[in-house]
């Protein structure tokens, strides 16, 4: 309190006796710092003058405070301060007249730009004065003097400005344009007329290289990129860089800006705009970039909106043809300039929160939504999956977190099939998950959740994958083999800001991992059995056995692990009962697939086959279950006689088609044989897979009876055979797999080409009657393959929605 008098040239003294007394009251900040602060003997809460109220909750304590006064309550609503002044060093220097109770004082935001900004009211007439506290804060003053008379000689007529009263060293003092003014938060014509008429008169065209160096963003990012401060994130940096080199050379169109456009640094009066605070202006901004600070500011702020959500209204207040009108032709997109604004204003706050020792909340959220921005104008620079991969590390940059098992290296180049397992706190499951849901390059976002952690599966824009756990129990079935507490507080701090598990931590998880699953540890681990050499815990004794001699000591470990406090009493009865909730939960999974595929012998079935299991397996981590042709709930007829084995080889190695049964009472026989299989088998892969969540792949199917019944040695009209297929359950997803009969020959020489061409044109024209009658139901998909990887990335792209629900 004696500084911010003493900065309004007002001694303090310690008693009454000393000096005049001055009553006070003051409303704090939320960790004990004064606010605001107005003398006790004023009737009008003035304080407010410095309230925005943006939001229902900021109008409603509006009016409470209003109340207060009515009721004149307010000595005891707000905190009482008692101060004495020395009144005999009094002099016309001095801000403010304390035995007057007419002013209220604003203590402004800590930090380097950090100002005390009075309002004061004499006769009816209202002024604010700016006093600077540091150095930064005086250049400041010095900067919105120096734009108002600028402006004042611009002679505005679709906005109005302060007057300068005074300009007296270190404070400046203004005229109160808000009188009879309302608040408004959205961008609309007054705010764009204003805009219109000073690019009009200030607008010119530069090289972007040229305000990069007028700004000195490149010294700063530099600055900041070096400065290994714990509190910058280290990936909004990189993109900046590559947002920074992407603009370079372009031309760019410029002109005065305010540099804080926001909706508490102006008002409407009569519809015309009334806009003061200055102090941040410059000469050269690009065009927009007052428009975008509006409502990016506004819309994080004071809406608390994602950025996805912001940029639709910022879509919504400006057109591409209103931002059209602001330029020249030929100088650039609404897009481009939107990049210009988010390198500028991030580059340039993060400098000045590098300064900052302490972080406000506010400042997280701008971090996080101008992580998202920038991750939506850059996804012809980087994949949308290493674009969230970046914000996701971002935003834990202040949380506590360790992830599991990751690579030390930069994030965004973890490998496309490589998941990321992270053990946070609990509390923070939900923030951190909605801040994934409501990314700009995230499609679908599916959950799963589970009593220890959280699955999450998300499809980007561009199709790529990426799949989290959020673990806040280290657990192995009913056994928790870790205490996270403990992990948490003991990390490793990547040189990329990644916090990873401290050696000893990550040593004792992977042994466990491995040993509790009663499987050998990999080699690539083996070097981090010298952590344990020296250790004369029983736990870590065994550990090294296994490290050293590829063991598993399943059991011993069981035993040592069950010592932990989180596996005994109640906590232990309560770790199986999860296990057996998740366990009962994992049958009903309704996250499982069937997929058939067809094609005639030689159109690379088997081929796609593989390599569609491998990226299911890799980009979902679903278990995947390939059958053939039929879900072999019976077995195959010959099998009866010569034994499944040997009927299994001879089916295999026989060529196609080669069946000499001609009798229909023998085809029938065979078909209801088979189609028994399917009608009962059905409900068992179901039951087995699919609602467990797994993939089945069906390396052919029932078509395969209607289409080219002979190769089952079955002759039956494929009318008949068409309408039973209609009482079975269908594949989630149908493909028929054909090729040129020419290259299907040089494959295999199998069936002539008269007979790929006919059997060719019965798939097809089947396919797209079924795909026609069940389109709601079920797809039915040709695909010409010619190119192994294009037919896989097809198949994928078309299963992606229900493989990651």
């Amino acid at each position: 309190m004696k500084s911010i008098f003493e900065a309004l040239n007002i001694s303090l003294v310690d008693s009454e006796f000393d000096g005049q007394c001055l009553e006070l009251l003051v409303v704090q900040n939320s960790d004990g710092s004064p606010r605001w602060i107005t003398p006790k003997s004023s009737s009008k809460p003035l304080f407010l003058k410095f309230y925005h109220q943006g939001t229902f909750r900021s109008q409603l304590i509006y009016r409470l405070i209003k109340l207060v006064y009515v009721f004149r309550i307010q000595s005891f609503v707000f905190k009482r301060h008692t101060l004495y002044v020395d009144a005999a060093n009094l002099n016309r220097n001095q801000i403010i007249d304390p035995s007057s109770h007419n002013w209220a004082l604003f203590a402004g935001t800590p930090g380097p730009n950090n100002k005390l900004v009075v309002y004061s009211e004499a006769s009816g007439v209202g002024s604010f004065t700016k006093i600077a506290t540091t150095p930064k804060a005086v250049d400041l003053i010095k900067n919105e003097d120096e734009a108002l008379w600028k402006l004042a000689f611009y002679a505005p007529q679709e906005f109005q400005i302060p007057k300068v009263l005074s300009v007296q060293g270190k404070s400046l003092q203004l005229a109160d344009i808000s009188g009879n003014a309302s608040r408004r938060d959205r961008f609309g014509q007054p705010h764009f007329r204003a805009l219109t008429e000073l690019y009009s008169k200030t607008s010119e065209r530069v090289q972007f290289d040229e305000l990069l160096q007028s700004l000195e963003l490149e010294e700063k990012l530099y600055e900041l990129g070096n400065s290994n401060n714990p509190k910058i994130p280290k990936a909004i940096l990189r993109k900046l860089e590559l947002l920074v080199g992407s603009i370079k050379g372009s031309e760019t169109e410029v002109a005065m800006g305010h540099g804080d456009f926001t909706p508490w640094n102006m008002c409407v009066k009569d519809e015309m705009l009334c806009i003061y605070d200055w102090e941040l202006s410059h000469s050269q901004l690009p065009i927009g970039f007052d428009a975008f600070h509006f409502i990016i500011q506004k819309g994080i702020l004071i809406d608390k909106k994602c950025w996805k959500q912001t940029r639709k209204e910022l879509l919504a207040s400006i057109s591409e043809d209103d931002f059209a009108t602001w330029l020249s032709p030929n100088t650039g997109t609404m897009d481009q300039y939107l990049k210009m604004y988010l390198a500028i204003n991030v580059i340039n706050c993060l400098h000045l929160y590098s300064k900052q020792p302490v972080w406000h909340e506010q400042i997280h959220w701008l971090l996080t939504t101008w992580n998202d921005a920038l991750s939506d104008l850059m996804k012809e620079q980087k994949s949308s999956r290493e674009l969230l991969i970046m914000d996701l590390f971002d935003f834990l940059h202040s949380k506590k977190y360790v992830a599991i098992k990751f690579p030390n290296h930069l994030p965004e180049r973890l490998s496309e099939y490589s998941d990321i397992d992270l053990c946070i706190e609990r509390k923070d499951l939900n923030v951190i998950t909605k801040m994934l849901q409501s990314s700009s390059v995230v499609k679908e976002f599916n959950l799963e959740h589970k009593t220890f952690m959280r699955n999450l599966h998300i499809i980007c824009v561009d199709d790529t994958f990426l799949n989290i756990d959020l673990i806040w129990k280290i657990k192995r079935k009913g056994l928790v083999m870790m205490d996270a507490k403990k992990v948490l507080s003991e990390v490793h701090v990547t040189q990329y800001g990644i916090k990873l598990m401290s050696l000893i931590h990550k040593v004792r998880y992977i042994g466990l991992f491995y040993g509790l699953n009663n499987q050998s540890i990999p080699s690539k681990f083996k070097p981090l059995e010298q952590l344990l050499n020296k250790s004369v815990s029983k736990l870590d004794r065994l550990l090294y056995s296994n490290y050293t001699d590829s063991g598993t000591r399943g059991s011993e470990l069981k035993i040592c692990v069950n010592l932990l406090s989180q596996n005994k009493g109640l906590a232990r009865i309560g770790n199986h009962l999860d296990y057996v909730f998740d366990s009962l939960k994992q049958l009903f999974n309704s996250g499982g697939m069937i997929i058939s595929f067809s094609g005639v012998d030689g159109a690379g079935k088997s081929t796609i086959i593989e390599n569609t299991k491998k990226q299911l397996e890799k980009k979902f981590r679903k278990r995947v279950v390939v059958l053939r042709h039929r879900p072999s709930f019976l077995p195959i007829i010959s099998a009866w006689t010569k034994g499944k084995k040997r009927a299994e080889m001879d089916s295999i190695n026989s060529l196609p088609r080669q069946g000499n049964n001609t009798g229909s009472m023998s085809s029938v026989l065979r078909f209801m044989y088979y189609y028994t299989d399917y009608v009962f088998g059905q409900f068992i892969i179901n039951l087995v897979y699919k609602q467990r969540g797994f993939i089945v792949l069906y390396d052919r199917y029932y078509f395969d009876f209607i289409v080219d019944g002979k190769r089952s040695n079955i002759q039956l009209p494929q009318n008949i055979l068409q309408r039973a297929y209609k009482l079975l359950l269908q594949p989630d997803f149908n493909f028929f797999l054909y090729a040129d009969p020419n290259l299907i020959l040089e494959r295999k020489q199998e069936l002539s080409k008269e007979v790929i061409i006919e059997l060719t044109n019965s798939y097809l024209s089947l396919f797209m009657g079924l795909g026609s009658q069940h389109r709601n139901t079920a797809k039915y998909i040709s695909i010409e393959n010619v190119n192994v990887d294009s037919t896989v990335a097809q198949i994928i792209s078309a299963t992606q929605q229900r493989t990651a629900s």
